[in-house]
């Protein structure tokens, strides 16, 4: 075979392997949406929610940064700025209206599962390996309390924030594609 036809081989492979890795997107996120449609609309607050709820409701400004200076005064602010800005932000959209809330939670749950597959893939974990653990992160029981208790969103800001950086952090090191993991697709010695 001559270097153009193994160039042309791998621009076709590459091309197949996008379409296919857009079409398990796409897989993931109809399960996500369809795995939280059933009971989103009954959720309201829980336990620390309204703690959290009752800090912002009480700030003397309602401006996005003293709703925010607010939460973060009386919490453990040094570990979760991220969390308390992302709640600043909630409470100003959806303010006591809790569906806004879990529809933003799960779309970070279903956006990390996204990426979790991603970084898989760069692993070249194959396909179908890829698509179960990440059916089985959306859809893992013992993982439910993230899915409904707002004051732990922090849990699925981190995995999302996570997710997002492992491919590109791999790349440097010479780790994406160099695993025999799956289907060995990427072995290169």
């Amino acid at each position: 075979m001559s270097i153009e036809d193994r160039s042309v081989t791998g621009a076709a492979d590459r091309s197949n392997s996008s379409r296919s890795d857009s079409l398990d997107y796409l897989f993931l996120l109809v399960i996500g949406v369809l795995s939280i449609s059933y009971y989103v609309s009954g959720l309201g607050f829980y336990s620390d929610d309204w703690a959290l709820l009752a800090s912002m409701r009480l700030s003397h400004d309602q401006s996005l940064i003293n709703v925010f200076t607010e939460v973060v005064r009386g919490y453990d602010r040094e570990i979760r700025p991220i969390q308390f800005f992302e709640l600043a932000g909630l409470y100003k959209l959806f303010d006591l209206a809790p569906l806004g809330y879990h529809l933003v939670n799960a779309t970070v749950i279903v956006f990390a599962s996204i990426l979790l597959y991603r970084a898989l893939r760069a692993l070249c974990i194959s396909r179908m390996f890829a698509q179960s653990v990440c059916v089985i992160y959306l859809l893992l029981p013992n993982y439910s309390t993230d899915r409904f208790w707002i004051a732990v969103s922090a849990a699925n800001i981190s995995m999302l924030l996570f997710f997002w950086v492992f491919t590109p952090m791999c790349k440097p090191f010479g780790i994406a594609g160099q695993t025999r993991l799956g289907d060995g697709s990427c072995w290169r010695s």
